[in-house]
């Protein structure tokens, strides 16, 4: 056995209890040799095969989602083509007078557009999106760009432009039916017109452009348009759910979308009473009743305890245009809007408010210093018409002193921002109501604001159109002004020469 002395024992204990000494370095340049990998423990390896199951059941259930859409895609224009077709055995038979088949084809009919509407599903009142709107632009609105400036027109009424404005429309219709707020540009011939709108209110713009057509006498059965009507009334049919409301809910302004499609469905029963739209105009009203607030008017969703001039104005609008066609409404509806302009109305002036006594016309936040509000009565002309609507006459001291104010703003289309197509539209019907002088002054205006600003056959394929150049432009694009400015001027086409209107 070895012998140490106390020096060399001392630095045998030190030896031993000192930390090993860490592996050589490599050499400069090459890598460090990598750790060992560790095995994994039981538990990693089952939640690992948990999480890729999950995977591919998402990934299955998409796939099944997918295809259950496309059947259902596929029942639905199934049920859309054998609806059409039916509705053509009905028109048939009843020109043809044959009472009997009349009486089959309107059960089919009826059949058929109960399978579209169940097949649409339900769709149910929810909380309304926050509205949507253009982003402001650093470049001025130009609706008109690309186009060469207005010129003066001929000595021709305005109302003479109501034909070449339906041609416009009828080009640029998409296949199917409907128009394009943002995409109709892909119908021009040539040059593409200016003037896209949004997105959002496809539903409203065909209902819009489809009442132009049946105001001027055009149906699903008139040789000229009667094709253009047809679709479109078909795609309108096809986009309501079975509560009654045209299209989807996606944006709080769908109210506007509904009430248009409603007014356009109301006038195609009132114009041809083909079965064919009976229901679906019906549905469209009930639905608009329901979505009243009790007692009072109308704003965004189904009785949202909120009311505005606006909305209230194009819903009573298409309730009496349903009442005019010979469907049942109910008095207490006009007799709530009745309440609703009351309540928004100065006593002393006449003027109504938007949502309450003493604000404006509502305008897009980006373009208030474009079109600053008090260069419309918008609302107190949205008013007026409603009222007419309810029974009231211009002997009621509110009309009589609201017909004052318009005809202190009548319509002009100036750089100062009083371009307003909807003050104009229910300007008009209100003036037209009340007659006399101020149907005269108003028409006068509404003449001399619509007939130079009509593009023309220099403007190649905008020809008949108007440039969305109001404050909605913006949002409605070409297609809204100029299916809105034709329904305006067909009121000068229906009654310039009415009794008591000259």
């Amino acid at each position: 056995m070895p012998r140490y002395g106390p020096v060399a024992l001392v630095s045998l204990v030190l030896a031993c209890s000192a930390p090993a000494a860490p592996p050589a370095a490599a050499e400069e340049g090459e890598p460090a040799p990598a750790p060992a990998a560790q095995e994994p423990t039981e538990v990693e390896r089952l939640e690992a095969e948990a999480a890729a199951a999950r995977e591919r059941a998402e990934r299955a259930a998409g796939e099944a989602r997918a295809a259950a859409e496309r059947v259902a895609r596929a029942r639905r224009r199934a049920a859309l083509d054998a609806l059409v077709e039916a509705e053509k055995s009905l028109d048939a038979a009843l020109e043809a007078g044959d009472a009997a088949a009349a009486a089959l084809a309107e059960q089919r009919v009826a059949r058929l557009a109960a399978e579209v509407a169940s097949l649409a599903g339900p769709v149910r009142a929810r909380p309304a999106p926050a509205a949507v709107r253009p982003a402001p632009s650093d470049r001025p609105f130009a609706p008109g760009e690309g186009l060469a400036p207005l010129r003066p027109a001929d000595a021709r009424p305005a109302a003479d432009g109501v034909p070449a404005a339906l041609d416009w429309l009828a080009r640029h219709q998409s296949p199917g039916g409907p128009w394009d707020g943002d995409g109709f540009g892909t119908r021009c011939e040539g040059g593409r017109c200016p003037g896209a709108g949004g997105p959002l209110h496809d539903v409203g713009l065909t209902g819009l452009a489809t009442a132009a057509f049946l105001g001027a006498g055009e149906t699903h059965g008139t040789p000229r348009h009667g094709e253009t009507v047809r679709l479109a009334l078909r795609w309108l049919k096809g986009v309501q759910d079975a509560e009654g409301c045209f299209g989807p809910r996606t944006s709080q302004h769908f109210v506007y979308d509904h009430a248009l499609a409603t007014i356009a469905m109301a006038e195609a029963w009132g114009a041809t009473q083909s079965p064919m739209f009976r229901g679906s105009a019906e549905s469209g009203v009930r639905f608009i009743v329901a979505a009243q607030n009790p007692y009072l008017g109308w704003r965004y969703g189904v009785r949202p305890m909120d009311n505005d001039t606006s909305v209230t104005a194009w819903m009573v609008l298409a309730l009496g245009t349903g009442r005019t066609a010979g469907l049942e409404v109910p008095a207490d509806a006009f007799r709530g809007a009745a309440a609703w302009f009351d309540r928004v109305t100065e006593p002393e002036r006449g003027r109504a408010g938007y949502t309450a006594r003493g604000n404006g016309p509502a305008r897009p936040m980006e373009m208030i210093d474009r079109f600053p509000p008090d260069r419309s009565e918008s609302p107190t002309a949205a008013a007026l018409a409603g009222r007419f609507q309810c029974g009231q006459s211009a002997a009621d001291e509110p009309v009589r002193k609201g017909l004052d104010l318009l005809a202190r703003c009548p319509p002009a289309w100036d750089e100062r921002g009083s371009v307003d197509f909807p003050y104009w539209f229910f300007g008009t019907q209100a003036a037209f109501r009340a007659g006399g002088e101020h149907w005269r002054t108003w028409s006068g205006a509404l003449d001399g604001a619509l007939r130079p600003t009509q593009r023309g056959e220099a403007d190649g394929c905008a020809r008949g159109s108007w440039d969305p150049a109001d404050p909605w432009g913006a949002e409605g694009g070409r297609v809204y002004s100029t299916a809105l400015n034709a329904l305006t001027l067909e009121i000068l086409l229906r009654y310039a020469r009415a009794p008591g209107v000259r």
